[in-house]
């Protein structure tokens, strides 16, 4: 699996924790992209090659395997980016580091390349690279949690040919289980800095490698030391939809095992009950290096959950066929079939009561993301990674329809009861309504 969470039984009560993603390097795949843009033909800049050096030799000392690429063509930056979105799919951190020219133009913030010359506001569709797309490649792998960091508020190299001149970046909404971090606020310029490094990046270098430092309270830690070094002129800023914790530089001390309250300890007074079974169970626990095998071992070992007897689980079926991960599940309303669909990019209808696969549907070029199955069990809908949704005769499993519209993976479908209308959402930030007759 992808994304892991830590649940602890005590006492009864269950708590819920969030998904945890502070791990030690060797626990926890981490890779980036970093980019630094500085020989501009028109508007060179004196940092960035330094800025995305320095900040891949950090992130290489905290476990992050990095692309790193200075002076970048489109190109380059375009190539560079399915290289950080394949690796990505495998599961883990992402991180995207850009320092280098950017221009905001209708909302949308692009990252200038170097050898892109542009006349108009309307040549950034074209000529740039937008932000937006390194968003949606790290939406659609679907990893643990992804940090997008744009030391790119520097201003316009070409605000003689520009009809608007549009200040700094656009503040976007981060996707969940992503943080934006922006050099300074929307619509705001960041220095170049006089030094090897830019004013932002020369304080996230500083605070980057601090110890057990979540993310966001490091961030906190840049932004206040860049406003006091500009004197409130330039102030970072961020957009968060993390869930749970990161560090950078992670050194978390082990955690202890659960400590149960020995029998002989309950008062006499108390009515007698049966005590729980007391089940062994693995905890994932994090230890520094320092500790070895057979003391983590001894740790979850010693470690239990409570476990109610009166409840009896059994397994009714195992069903394998897939080569690759099962992302999306449907049951039909009769409870006579399964249907699956997987990175392996098929579909797979299963008979509920044998669980013998019926029928394989290929059709979609990447995996499928969603799928539903009409009350009436006639028909399946599929979303996939290729943003195309899919409609198949359940019985027959032939394509009957393919839709296309959306412009990132389909992530949901649902169908009304009557049959007539289909409903999807994408990647793309949209809903899209279908008539299924039509």
């Amino acid at each position: 699996m992808r994304k892991h969470a830590t649940n602890i039984i005590t006492d009864g009560k269950k708590d819920f924790l969030q998904p945890l993603i502070t791990q030690n390097p060797e626990q926890q795949r981490r890779i980036a992209l970093v980019i630094g843009n500085a020989n501009y033909s028109q508007g060179q800049l004196n940092n960035p090659v330094n800025d995305a050096n320095d900040i891949t030799e950090v992130l290489r000392e905290v476990g992050f395997e990095v692309i790193l690429l200075t002076n970048a063509d489109l190109k380059e930056m375009e190539e560079s980016l399915e290289k950080l979105s394949s690796q990505l799919k495998r599961g883990g951190v992402g991180l995207f580091y850009y320092a280098g020219h950017g221009v905001q133009v209708d909302g949308e913030n692009y990252l200038i390349p170097i050898g892109s010359q542009l006349n108009r506001s309307q040549d950034a569709r074209y000529l740039a690279f937008p932000v937006g797309r390194v968003l949606g490649a790290m939406e659609d792998a679907g990893n643990g949690a992804n940090i997008v960091i744009l030391d790119a508020c520097r201003d316009n190299p070409f605000p003689q040919q520009w009809r608007s001149n549009q200040r700094g970046l656009a503040a976007v909404q981060s996707t969940t289980g992503t943080l934006i971090a922006y050099a300074t606020r929307p619509g705001g310029l960041s220095k170049d800095g006089d030094g090897r490094n830019g004013t932002y990046t020369s304080h996230l270098l500083k605070h980057i490698r601090d110890p057990n430092l979540d993310v966001e309270l490091m961030f906190k830690k840049v932004r206040e030391g860049v406003f006091q070094e500009t004197n409130g002129l330039q102030i970072p800023w961020e957009s968060s939809s993390l869930i749970g914790s990161f560090v950078f530089n992670s050194e978390v001390s082990e955690v202890q095992p659960i400590i149960e309250k020995p029998v002989s300890e309950v008062s006499e007074a108390q009515p007698t009950i049966d005590k729980p079974v007391s089940l062994e169970a693995e905890v994932r626990t994090y230890t520094p290096n320092s500790v070895s095998n057979s003391e983590q071992l001894e740790t979850i070992n010693n470690n239990s959950i409570t476990h109610n007897p009166n409840f009896q689980y059994n397994l009714a079926l195992n069903i394998e066929g897939h080569s690759d991960l099962v992302r999306s599940l449907a049951i039909s309303s009769n409870g006579q079939h399964i249907v699956s669909g997987s990175e392996d990019d098929t579909i797979k209808v299963w008979n509920l009561k044998t669980g013998n696969l019926e029928n394989t549907l290929e059709g979609h070029s990447d995996d499928v993301r969603s799928l539903v199955i009409s009350s009436d069990g006639q028909r399946i809908i599929s979303g996939g990674g290729d943003h195309t949704i899919k409609v198949w005769n359940l019985k027959t499993g032939d394509l009957e329809n393919t839709l296309e519209g959306h412009s990132g993976s389909v992530r949901s479908v649902a169908i009304s009861n009557d049959g007539q209308r289909i409903v999807s959402g994408s990647g793309d930030h949209t809903i899209k309504v279908w008539n299924l007759k039509t």
